[in-house]
């Protein structure tokens, strides 16, 4: 149910794609030919392509250089590829050799594989590990995608860990494109700051940015320029939590088509302003913007394509159904679960991107596009006011077919602000009559930290005034009632990473007893 003609299914690594859309009897037919690499499918106006794994097939030197903090010093490290064109084995291993344990490798340099020698580096990057600051680095090691290790960027509250593109490469806003391989663990931020994926370009009006949320806590991608402050441009998509591909397309018309990794029939086409297919865009950053500012988005990234030429709409079905086989991508799901919360739904205070959206599907017994609409300091009447329209917008979108779930955690922060228990309770309910009547399915709210909250939220549900299907209640159960151990709790309030995973299991748990239903 819910496919059309076109759509791609991936097991196994091979991709089938839909002859025949039909409850009973679809046809699908396989693509059994070998998978191209990216670099390989756009050859003729390859830029430059970075990656964790060997984007050129005739590519056969270093992917990364990583600085390996050790007792003895800090040293740097190149990292190889074995024969398949992963990140060495034996490489990590000999550059983890003395480091402590719980001490990452931090990623100071991406090889650019297409021989043009346009390679990212960490700020001030000369070879030595001396000339940075590891502190502001992505690391690489604590986050996998089945054989793929992921570069992984910290979210706020951690510093911008940029990492830049050189001036030399030229690209230009008239016809390029841009293929960014990855995850992101969120799709939202705060009114007070910005979270930015990748820059284009070092000048103000000569620039591009992706950024998550817009800066108004929108829940969508966005484009800005310089500065990730100056919004040019909103978007309609919102990403989910899972390893895909973005693309952004700049093909003039002072516009550019952005791609999503799920199962939009075609890009978005967004107007981006007079005299915008005219930008020039020299060098620009990788986890970041190129003003700097806001924070680096919890980017989990694999790889990075960048064409002086505008790729078709045909160009990157194939691309996206090559990365399905390549990379064990899954864009066949069609039961979707949103997560809405606050910074403890987020990971925030996490390295690496962790948090317990994206552990769900380790867990659930029904494979879901989990997406992660999250962000600090939320409370239920900032969700109401600044992302729900959006996210009924996306309910009612036919272009999207999906049965839709929702997971809700507001109450902490609206309690902490001062919000009387009787008006969280009836924000809550607002927002689970609202995502009812737009076709969700199955409604789950998470309990409070708050102990009179707790039991006003969960009388609700008994009752009937949040229309919920269940009442999942974690942080009541020990050993993660217990705020004060510090292998559960950075600071008593967010989850760590040994947390989200437990919390995880435990929601999924339930939401797996009420699907059987």
């Amino acid at each position: 149910m819910l496919y059309a003609a076109g759509d791609v299914w991936q097991t196994g690594g091979e991709a089938h794609t839909c002859l025949y859309p039909n409850a009973d009897h679809a046809i699908w037919q396989a693509d059994l030919g070998l998978p191209q690499r990216p670099g390989d499918q756009f050859a003729s106006s390859l830029a430059a392509a970075y990656g964790t794994t060997r984007q050129v097939s005739g590519y056969n030197g270093p992917l990364l250089d990583v600085v390996a903090v050790k007792s003895t010093g800090s040293v740097v490290v190149s990292i190889g590829q074995d024969a398949d064109g992963y990140l060495s084995r034996s490489d990590l291993i000999a550059a983890r050799a003395g480091v402590s344990t719980g001490t990452p490798l931090y990623v100071a340099k991406i090889y650019d594989q297409s021989g043009n020698g346009h390679h990212i580096m960490a700020p001030g990057y000369d070879g030595t590990a001396g000339s940075v600051v590891v502190a502001n680095l992505p690391r690489v090691g604590e986050r996998r995608h089945g054989k793929l290790d992921l570069v992984s960027w910290a979210p706020e509250p951690a510093a911008l860990q940029p990492l830049t593109l050189p001036s030399t490469l030229s690209l230009s806003a008239g016809s390029a494109s841009v293929l960014l391989y990855g995850a992101v663990s969120s799709c939202n931020c705060p009114l007070y700051t910005t979270y930015s994926l990748l820059g284009l370009g070092s000048a103000s009006g000569q620039a591009v940015t992706l950024t998550v949320g817009g800066g108004t806590e929108s829940g969508r991608l966005a484009l800005s320029d310089f500065s990730p402050g100056t919004v040019l441009a909103g978007s309609s998509r919102t990403l989910n939590v899972h390893h895909g591909l973005i693309g952004m397309i700049l093909g003039g018309s002072d516009s550019l088509t952005l791609h999503v990794p799920t199962i939009y029939a075609a890009g978005q086409q967004i107007a981006m302003g007079t005299g915008f297919s005219g930008r020039q865009f020299m060098g620009g950053v990788l986890g970041g913007s190129p003003a700097g500012g806001g924070n680096s988005s919890a980017l989990q990234f694999s790889g990075l394509i960048l064409l002086k030429t505008a790729a078709a709409d045909a160009d990157m079905k194939a691309a996206y159904t090559e990365a399905c086989r390549l990379y064990d991508w899954t864009p066949q799901i069609r039961d979707r679960l949103d997560c809405f919360g606050s910074s403890t739904t987020q990971g925030f205070l996490n390295k690496d991107g962790w948090c317990w959206p994206q552990m769900l599907n380790d867990y659930l017994e029904t494979p879901f596009e989990v997406r992660s609409v999250s962000v600090a300091g939320s409370k239920a009447s900032d969700f109401l006011q600044y992302t729900m329209a959006n996210m009924l917008a996306d309910a009612t979108d036919g272009s999207q077919p999906r049965r839709k779930h929702a997971i809700t955690w507001y109450g902490n922060n609206d309690v902490n602000g001062g919000q009387s228990i009787a008006t969280i309770v009836a924000n809550n309910a607002l927002i689970h009559q609202k995502l009812r009547a737009a076709g969700y399915e199955k409604l789950f709210i998470l309990g409070q930290y708050n102990a009179a909250l707790n039991a006003a939220i969960r009388q609700a549900v008994a009752d009937g005034t949040i229309d919920a299907d269940a009442f999942i209640d974690p942080w009541s159960m020990p050993p993660m009632s217990n705020h004060g151990d510090t292998a559960l709790y950075h600071d008593g309030t967010h989850p760590t990473e040994a947390l989200d995973r437990m919390a995880a299991s435990f929601i999924a748990r339930t939401i797996n007893a009420h699907l059987e239903n």
